[in-house]
This record gives C-alpha cells, sequence and structure tokens, in this order.
C-alpha cells in the first residue's frame, strides 16, 4: 500500500508523517482555545465562535497536506480518498440514524469532468457507517458558472436550486429530522452552503449545520 499524499510504502492510507502534518493542521489541534458553549475550537475568545453564530464547523485551512487530498480526489480522480474524508467529517461530529446528510453537489460539469459527484460519495460513505439519511435536495443551476463570478457576485446570486422530483420521504426526512448537516469540501465565500442553509430553514422549517473539510 502507498500513502494516498506522499506515496512512499505504508500499510494505512496515510503514513504517520502525512497522518501528523493533516492531525496537526486541523483547527482542534491548531487553536488551544475552546467556545465556553459548544466547546469546539476557536481563535481567541474576542471573536465569536463560528459553530454558534453561523452554524458552521471546518476541519481545518485550505492548505498543505489537507488541501493536497481534496485536490487529489477532486482532480486527481482518487476515488479512494473519499474513505479518508469521510474520517475527518466523522472527526468533527458523530452522525448517527437520526441525521439527514445533505451534500452540496457537484456542478453539472465537474462531474462530467471527475465522472462523479465528490460530495454524494462521500455522504454515502458516512451514511454506510452510520445509518445517517442521505437527501439529494439540490443541483447547480445551468445557466452560467458560479465558480467564475465576482465575490460580490456569487454572495447575490443563487447558486443552487431544489431538484424536481424530490421523494416524499426525503421531504419526510428533512421535516422531521433535528439534525440536518449541509457537507461540502471547501468554503470560500459561503455563499452556496448558506442558500442551502437558509432554503433548508425556510423550506423545511429544519435545524441545520454546515460541515466542511477547508476553510479558504
Amino acid at each position: 500500500m502507498w500513502c494516498a499524499n506522499c506515496k512512499k510504502p505504508c500499510d494505512t492510507r496515510l503514513c504517520s508523517d502525512c497522518k501528523a502534518a493533516l492531525a496537526g493542521i486541523s483547527f482542534d489541534q491548531c487553536y488551544e482555545l475552546r467556545c465556553e458553549v459548544c466547546g469546539n475550537p476557536i481563535m481567541d475568545h474576542c471573536y465569536p465562535c463560528p459553530w454558534c453564530t453561523e452554524d458552521l464547523l471546518a476541519y481545518g485551512p485550505y492548505e498543505g497536506v489537507l488541501a493536497s487530498l481534496v485536490l487529489r480526489y477532486k482532480s486527481g480522480g482518487e476515488l479512494f480518498l473519499a474513505f479518508l474524508l469521510a474520517d475527518l467529517f466523522q472527526h468533527m461530529i458523530v452522525f448517527d440514524d437520526s441525521s439527514v446528510l445533505v451534500p452540496i453537489p457537484a456542478s453539472l460539469e465537474g462531474k462530467r469532468r471527475r465522472g462523479f459527484d465528490q460530495m454524494l460519495l462521500v455522504a454515502r460513505i458516512l451514511s454506510a457507517r452510520t445509518g445517517a439519511h442521505v437527501v439529494r435536495l439540490f443541483t447547480h443551476h445551468t445557466k452560467g458558472r458560479h465558480a467564475l463570478l465576482s465575490k460580490k457576485a456569487r454572495l447575490v446570486k443563487a447558486p443552487l436550486r431544489e431538484k424536481r422530483g424530490v421523494k416524499s420521504k426525503d421531504r419526510g426526512y428533512l421535516g422531521e429530522c433535528k439534525h440536518v448537516y449541509v457537507l461540502d469540501d471547501i468554503h470560500t465565500t459561503g455563499a452556496t452552503c448558506a442558500f442551502a442553509k437558509a432554503h433548508l430553514e425556510q423550506t423545511y422549517h429544519a435545524s441545520v449545520k454546515i460541515v466542511v473539510l477547508c476553510k479558504a
């Protein structure tokens, strides 16, 4: 077996050096302080906790080993990394059979290029492990490319729309479940996740949290 990051021979998905580097870059280890309310890592008590104020939790910054693994998965098509990235989500939150996972969908162009929807695959792995329900609620707007817009434009233009023909049982999960998690890989402006969260809250009156791998 080879290390998924440095490609050195090892017996696990990551060698001991890369595993230590990945853990070291996490906010959990980078920040010594903890929120007095939720217990999640924070940079400073002078700043509001993103989990308490924005319902947002990220594993770490978009750099180093973490950025390399996400890029290898998304752009390099290394599908086996989906299991490792699912591990990182489980490190942040313990999902269970009362949870609903709503993955942010890949763009049509991105899915066509890489041949799979990266967050849907991770969500399905988490579902198989924990019993959480996966709801494919959103799809990207087909007109224009959201990623090419300016930051100001991205915050205004709706990046997603609800899919047609969402199953009634999935709508039921969203309306009844108390733990709905929007999953994404990289959080940049936050417009896409914010839109998904607002739609879920307004349409389904759900309690929604956003969980991402990287915060750019």
